[in-house]
């Protein structure tokens, strides 16, 4: 798809407001809510990854115990799908 075709947004809606984020980009989280519209800059770090790469190497290594496991790692899928309506 074309790049404008893509849309990178995650809308929360509750009772109180509504929390609107990106994923893959650096654009503010924006709050919604009585108290009108916020919006938070929260800068990433510019190696988000690296903590559990480094981890990964160093298991393989065996220097660490890697505890991020497909275990660990099937709630996180589970919200990822909801959210994205294939649930």
């Amino acid at each position: 798809a074309h790049e404008s075709a893509k849309e990178d947004r995650i809308d929360i809606v509750g009772d109180k407001g509504s929390l609107s984020f990106s994923v893959f980009t650096y654009q503010p989280i924006v709050l919604q809510n009585e108290n009108g519209r916020q919006e938070f800059a929260v800068e990433n770090p510019p190696y988000v990854q690296l903590p559990l790469i480094k981890l990964v190497v160093e298991h393989l290594q065996d220097k660490a115990i890697c505890t991020c496991d497909c275990v660990s790692a099937t709630p996180v899928n589970w919200v990822v799908d909801r959210i994205l309506g294939k649930l």
